[in-house]
C-alpha cells in the first residue's frame, strides 16, 4: 500500500470522549487518498464530486498525539472495487481504521484483496430503503431531527462544496440529541458514560454548497445490548435527498474504554422508538 498521509493526533481533534472524532477519522482517510491520486490511477479533478460510499471501520482509539500513517490501494473488483485506505498506529503498525472509498468513475488497475478487518461487519454493504421516500414522508417512519443548520463557507473545499470530512462532521455533532432521546443522559448527568461508533456507511447522492440549509433526520434501526444500528437521511431545505448513512454505535465505560451491556428498561426504551420497517 502507498504511503499518503503521515501526522498525530491534535487536542482540538479529540472529541468529549478523548479521542480522536469521527470526522478527523475521516479527513485523515481523505487526505491519503488524496495524496496518492496519480498513483493509483486516478484524476486529480473532481474526485470530491465523484465519491459515491465510503465504508468506514473504526478498529482501535486514537487517543492524543498517537502517530498516525495513511496508506492506501486500490481494491480488486471482485471485492467490490473502489480505493482502501488504512490508518494504521506509525510505530506499532496496527491498524486504527479503515475505508473502502467507491467513486462514479472508473479505478483500474491491479487491486489489493479486502482485507478482513475492512469488510463490512455490523453495518450492510447496501443502502437503505428508506432512500426512495420524499421529505415529507419521513416521519411516518420515525425519523427525527437530530442536526439542522446552514453550510459555512469555511465548511467548503475550493469548488465552494462541502469538504468531505464536514459531512461526518455534523453528524458528529447531531448524535448527541439522538442518544438523548434514546435515554443516555449525557456528559453532565453521567460522566463516565459517552456514545463510540463501530461502523459507518456513507452514500453521497448530492452535494451541499456554502449558503444551503440542510437537516439531518435521524432513527434507530436496530436494538442490541451492545450494538445499536442507526440510519440516517440528510435533505437539503429544498427537498433533495443529500446523503444517507447507517451505521453502527456503542456506550462506551470512559473509564474501562469498553463497551457497556444496556439493562433491559434501557432496551426496551429503545424497543420503543425504534424506525418502523420499511420494505421498498
Amino acid at each position: 500500500m502507498l504511503l499518503g498521509y503521515r501526522g498525530s493526533v491534535n487536542s482540538w481533534e479529540c472529541d468529549e470522549n478523548d479521542h480522536l472524532n469521527v470526522r478527523f477519522y475521516v479527513e485523515k482517510h481523505w487526505q491519503t487518498v488524496c495524496a496518492v491520486l496519480p498513483e493509483l490511477g486516478l484524476p486529480s479533478q473532481n474526485t470530491t464530486s465523484a465519491l459515491a460510499v465510503q465504508h468506514l471501520r473504526f478498529l482501535q482509539e486514537s487517543r492524543l498525539a498517537a502517530p498516525i500513517s495513511g496508506y492506501a490501494a486500490v481494491v480488486d473488483a471482485h471485492a467490490g472495487g473502489g480505493v482502501l485506505t488504512e490508518l494504521r498506529n506509525t510505530f506499532t503498525d496496527e491498524v486504527l481504521s479503515t475505508c473502502i472509498h467507491r467513486f462514479d468513475l472508473p479505478v483500474e488497475g491491479n487491486g489489493v484483496d479486502l482485507p478482513e478487518h475492512a469488510r463490512p461487519r455490523g453495518v450492510p454493504d447496501a443502502d437503505l430503503p428508506y432512500v426512495v421516500l420524499k421529505l415529507p414522508d419521513v416521519d411516518e417512519y420515525g425519523f427525527r431531527i437530530i442536526g439542522k443548520g446552514v453550510v459555512q463557507q469555511a465548511e467548503c473545499d475550493g469548488d465552494g462544496r462541502m469538504a468531505v470530512h464536514n459531512y461526518m462532521g455534523r453528524m458528529s455533532d447531531s448524535m448527541p440529541h439522538l442518544w438523548g432521546l434514546l435515554g443516555a443522559k449525557g456528559r453532565e448527568l453521567d460522566p463516565g458514560e459517552g456514545g463510540a461508533v463501530l461502523e459507518y456507511r456513507l452514500c453521497y447522492h448530492r452535494p451541499l454548497a456554502a449558503g444551503d440549509g440542510f437537516a439531518f433526520h435521524s432513527g434507530l434501526a436496530e436494538v442490541g445490548t451492545k450494538v445499536q444500528r442507526f440510519a440516517h437521511l440528510v435533505f437539503r431545505d429544498d427537498g433533495t435527498l443529500i446523503l444517507s448513512a447507517q451505521a453502527a454505535g456503542v456506550r462506551m465505560d470512559l473509564e474501562a474504554r469498553k463497551a457497556l451491556t444496556l439493562s433491559a428498561e434501557r432496551l426496551a426504551h429503545m424497543e420503543a422508538l425504534k424506525l418502523k420497517p420499511f420494505g421498498g
